[in-house]
């Protein structure tokens, strides 16, 4: 088969001399000549890559910090012990608070009209709460912000702890009476 070529294109020189190639065709063969640009450009190409891939790093980070970490709690530690303290008497109070309420609904409901005072009373201290938190926010003497904070989550529970003995000496009454009646 190589000879059959060989000797095709011995017979035809002469036809292959009589054209030229296309203009088109010596763009691209320059393009080739200037291996550089294609460098700059695969250099460029590179370097776009690395910025893309160093934005979704910085993206996927933001979003799984904003995602998973307990911003307000990590500040606040980070900005103020007494806060930081704050906090976890708030928890510590919240836990007791809601342990007291859960004891106050388990009386029968006759006694509902106290429930609902107590409900009423502690809501009116958790808007004191909610303005002492504010006066925090503004620096205005810390200590005493906190220190007023703390006493109104112990007035919370000793309000529900004063309650709660009062339903449970009423009840003793009651049962007490009930017995005697009985007898």
């Amino acid at each position: 088969m190589n000879d059959a070529l060989e000797k095709f294109i011995r017979e035809h020189r002469n036809e292959f001399d009589n054209y030229e190639p296309s203009p088109d065709l010596w763009k691209k063969i320059v393009l080739k000549e200037e291996p550089e640009k294609f460098v700059i450009n695969r250099i460029w190409l590179k370097s776009v890559f690395r910025l893309a891939a160093i934005l979704l790093i910085i993206f996927i980070s933001v979003f799984v910090y904003e995602k998973f970490f307990d911003h307000d709690n990590i500040k606040n530690t980070m900005v103020d012990p007494e806060i930081a303290s704050l906090n976890e008497t708030e928890a510590y109070y919240n836990i007791e608070i809601k342990n007291k309420l859960a004891e106050l609904e388990q009386y029968s409901p006759e006694f509902s009209d106290v429930k609902y005072d107590v409900i009423n009373d502690l809501k009116e201290l958790d808007s004191v709460a909610v303005t002492l938190k504010s006066d925090l926010g503004t620096n205005i003497n810390n200590q005493e912000v906190v220190m007023n904070l703390i006493e109104n989550y112990r007035l919370k529970l000793q309000i529900l702890e004063d309650v709660l003995l009062q339903l449970k000496q009423a009840e003793n009454i009651k049962i007490n009476f009930n017995d005697k009646k009985n007898i």
